[in-house]
């Protein structure tokens, strides 16, 4: 719990830090743009922000209740975030150096199958729903284009 509760204070301290200094220095705001560039980070610091909050509650509460963590010291399995970490970076290769669409559906269908996943309707189609979805989403009604 103790480790729960001071990983949810550093990464709150990291939004609030994002949300505040970081991301109006760093990004420019205003131009042509149809949407801001800061529009996607702001909202995955507030995203990282509120669920750093609630990690923090939820610690708090297992310790007011007198839990103990079921992986007290044990160490850490280094072997599944190595794992993810590779076909993160894999995906970013392939994203940058081959073409967006075949990144997509590796990092999403890989990471799936990594987490249990064995339907191989879901395997599939979600990742191609979500990279049609995108294409829709972007492109079509949102109108943008991407050089």
């Amino acid at each position: 719990m103790r480790n729960e509760l001071i990983s949810g204070v550093a990464m709150l301290l990291f939004g609030i830090l994002m949300l505040v200094v970081i991301i109006p220095t760093e990004i420019v705001e205003g131009g042509d743009y149809t949407i801001s560039p800061a529009l996607l980070p702001k909202i995955c610091a507030i995203g990282i922000t509120a669920l750093a909050a609630l990690n923090i509650v939820k610690a708090v509460r297992r310790m007011q209740a007198g839990e103990t963590s079921v992986d007290a010291g044990r160490p850490m399995p280094w072997g599944p975030a190595l794992a993810a970490l590779a076909t993160v970076v894999a995906g970013i290769l392939i994203f940058r150096y081959l073409h967006p669409a075949p990144a997509v559906l590796l990092m999403v269908a890989a990471l799936m199958a990594y987490m249990g996943e064995r339907r191989w309707l879901l395997l599939i189609g979600l990742p191609i729903g979500l990279l049609i979805t995108g294409y829709l989403l972007f492109y079509q009604v949102l109108g943008l284009v991407v050089a």
